[in-house]
Order: C-alpha cells, then structure tokens, then sequence
C-alpha cells in the first residue's frame, strides 16, 4: 500500500516555500492538504509553536479538510521547505482509497501519541489535586467524539 501512497503523492504538484514563509494560515479554508518532501515545517497555533515537523511524508491540512473547519494552526516553513499539494483534495481522498487510509493512519499515530502523554501526566500527577484532574475529562472527550452525523438519533419513523 505504501508504493501506492508514494506513487500517488509524487504525481501532485511539487512547491517550495523559503524559509519563513507561511504555507497554511490559520482561519482559512484552502481544501488543501499538503505532503512534505524536504525542510522542517512549524505547527504554530495562538502564537505558541506546538511541534516542529522534518518527516518526509508529514501531511498537514487534513484536519481542516476532513471537519470541514477553517485551518487551526499557521503551518510555516522553517527551513527552505518542498511539499506536494493536493488542492481539492476532499475529491482526491474519495477517488484514492489509499491515500485516505495513509491519512487515517497518521491521524491514529498523532492519536495514539497524545493519549499516551495525557496517559503519563495523569499517572505523575495523580495524587496532585490540582487542575491535572481534568485529564480524565480529556482523555473521556477524546474517547467520545463522533461526527454529528453518526451520533445515535432519537428512534422513530424515517
């Protein structure tokens, strides 16, 4: 599956950004995801750098396509950066299987890694009282969320 993911990012359209340059902006919606080539890109959301991304292969944008949201973070190039570009990509995600699939594994991965952190914390801190508390909220609304479309729907005729 994974020649077929590669082969099919490689056919998108290559761009490259300097060093600095903003490749997604928070509060827009572009109906872009982005696949990283070469460089370090910066995840910054409310001015605070959340992480810094060198992985070739790092998708960003999907967030925004697949909730159909405005962008949540300024995604910035750190380096002198290369990604493929998919526009209209939620048409590329339906007619490419594969690629939907390499998405929803790298959201599970980005899952997976929070709960374990939020996991950690709460084992350090159990004893605490204090705000860490919330953690069992956290990791209950990270367990509970569902498109509204597939919440259970009151029975009755349709």
């Amino acid at each position: 599956m994974l020649d077929a993911v590669r082969a099919r990012i490689d056919r998108l359209p290559l761009h490259r950004f300097a060093a600095g340059a903003t490749v997604l902006a928070a509060g827009t919606k572009t109906g872009r995801l982005l696949f990283l080539e070469t460089g370090r890109i910066g995840i910054v959301r409310d001015g605070v750098t959340v992480t810094r991304v060198r992985e070739p292969g790092a998708v960003f944008g999907e967030m925004s396509l697949l909730l159909d949201v405005p962008h949540t973070a300024d995604v910035v190039a750190l380096d002198d950066s290369s990604l493929r570009v998919a526009e209209g990509a939620a048409a590329l995600l339906l007619e490419h299987p594969e690629l939907t699939a390499y998405v929803a594994t790298v959201l599970a991965h980005r899952l997976d890694a929070a709960t374990r952190y939020l996991v950690d914390v709460k084992t350090q801190f159990a004893d605490a009282g204090s705000h860490l508390g919330m953690i069992d909220e956290v990791l209950d609304s990270l367990a509970s969320r569902h498109p509204k479309s597939l919440r259970a729907r009151p029975a009755g005729p349709s």
